[in-house]
């Protein structure tokens, strides 16, 4: 009996080791240095010893990947709060599963750039500007509204175009664009190179220690894979700590992943409530995103 029992425990084990090994999840992430972490789970083995054989896919707009998650070409991806709520209203399903970054005074990252040249020192001189965000109804586009409306500025009376951060800094040096949403490190690199110069941290100038970014599902995906979920979350938190703790090597991950190093490191921050979505709901309404109230109490996932 004991040897039955010790058989079918080593069986049962076996099973659920295949099981792991069979987990294939696909994560969508954007180009910014907020997502370093889901660079090193990868890279360091961090989620394949836990049964995870992850692909990372590059998506240039942000704007793509809830249509990618709910279409499972995607099984994680990237969110903001603004995204989140939107697919809310639309009833896709979606959930906020882990957190990545946070925008902090302390820590700036994105601010809005003007092409150098221009004469943009205030919120109202962005009038009659064409300004490029990282896809429309974004977050950073969202709060950039909710900036300008704050500060009195119309906003049918300026111009938003979508600008992957890749091509913004070509953008502004062509004049396609006269200011730019620019995140680390792609900020530093439009500064650095004199296409362009820093206007104001209006992320952080509208609300400090604001949720910046997350990684989302489907519910339905959340709910029939725990497992793989849990492994994501304890993985991704060991890849969080190694950041921290080996700052240039996780320099070079960027290189790998976003073609060059951060300059600034991230807030990086793994905790998510459903308190910090209440920002994008709010200001989701002010900009005429959303058409009513979006209940966030359940798009975090236990």
């Amino acid at each position: 009996m004991n040897m039955f029992r010790t058989l079918s425990a080593v069986i049962l084990a076996a099973i659920a080791c295949i099981a792991m090994a069979q987990s294939k999840v696909n994560i969508g992430y954007s180009p910014a240095a907020d997502f370093t972490p889901v660079f090193a789970a990868k890279d360091k083995g961090f989620f394949e010893k836990r049964g995870l054989d992850v692909t990372l896919t590059r998506i240039p707009l942000a704007s793509n990947i809830p249509a990618a998650i709910v279409a499972d070409s995607l099984q994680i991806g990237m969110g903001t709060g603004s995204m989140l709520v939107q697919t809310a209203e639309a009833g896709l399903g979606l959930v906020a599963l882990n957190g990545a970054s946070r925008f902090q005074k302390s820590n700036s990252i994105v601010s809005l750039v003007a092409r150098s040249g221009e004469k943009i020192q205030k919120p109202e001189d962005f009038k009659g500007k064409k300004v490029g965000v990282p896809g429309l109804n974004s977050m950073l586009h969202v709060l950039f509204q909710k900036w300008l409306l704050d500060n009195k500025v119309p906003l049918n009376q300026v111009t938003m175009i979508e600008a992957p951060f890749p091509q913004m800094n070509d953008m502004l040096k062509g004049g396609t664009i006269d200011a730019a949403v620019a995140i680390e490190p792609f900020r530093t690199r439009i500064v650095s190179g004199n296409t362009g110069y820093r206007v104001a941290d209006y992320v952080t100038d509208v609300q400090d220690n604001v949720l910046a970014a997350f990684w989302m599902a489907k519910a339905d995906w959340a709910k029939a894979n725990p497992q793989a979920v849990r492994a994501f979350r304890e993985a991704y938190d060991e890849a969080l700590a190694w950041c921290v703790k080996n700052p240039e090597e996780a320099k070079q991950l960027q290189v790998k992943y976003l073609g060059f190093p951060s300059p600034v490191v991230p807030s990086y921050s793994s905790s998510i409530s459903p308190e910090d979505l209440e920002i994008f709901e709010q200001a989701g309404r002010q900009v005429g995103m959303l058409r009513g109230p979006v209940d966030v109490r359940n798009l975090v996932w236990k």
